[in-house]
């Protein structure tokens, strides 16, 4: 995996952010838990489990052309969840969208996946970001979200 954003241990040696996140985040239930974390010689990888029947939600849509409300409000009620709980955890994952949604076809139940643009929790406006930003304050008080890139309010 190709790294954007460092984070430097209190030893001094830099691992990639999106390491950090998800150690933050490894005790949310709808988060990909990775199993280890490895450095190369000129790259990082991450080693997580493998859903055995499941797609994204992309996919997961695209496939069936439409969701049923009873559905779609599943997998809402399991976004906002997870993003709260990223949130308590002091993470932003910054890249919300279908194809970072995992769908677990057995139980229908949501992993939210690549942590590769997200930061650390802050109260200041964010001015890193590799993409494109469609939300300039995410947070005007840590005890109400307002929004995600723009998904909640």
């Amino acid at each position: 995996m190709s790294v954007h954003s460092w984070y430097e241990l209190p030893n001094g040696h830099r691992i990639p952010l999106e390491f950090l996140l998800l150690h933050k985040c490894r005790h949310i239930s709808g988060i990909v838990r990775p199993i280890s974390f490895h450095e190369g010689p000129t790259e990082w990888a991450i080693v997580m489990p493998k859903i055995e029947k499941g797609m994204d939600l992309f996919d997961f849509i695209s496939r069936r052309r439409f969701l049923p409300e009873f559905e779609a409000r599943n997998f809402i009620k399991q976004l906002i969840e997870t993003l709260l709980a990223c949130h308590e955890a002091g993470v932003l994952h910054r890249d919300i969208k279908d194809e970072n949604l995992l769908v677990d076809l057995a139980d229908n139940r949501l992993q939210l996946i690549d942590f590769g643009s997200g930061a650390i929790l802050k109260e200041e406006q964010y001015t890193d970001f590799d993409g494109e930003a469609r939300c300039a304050i995410c947070l005007s008080n840590y005890h109400h979200l307002y929004c995600d890139q723009g998904l909640l309010k």
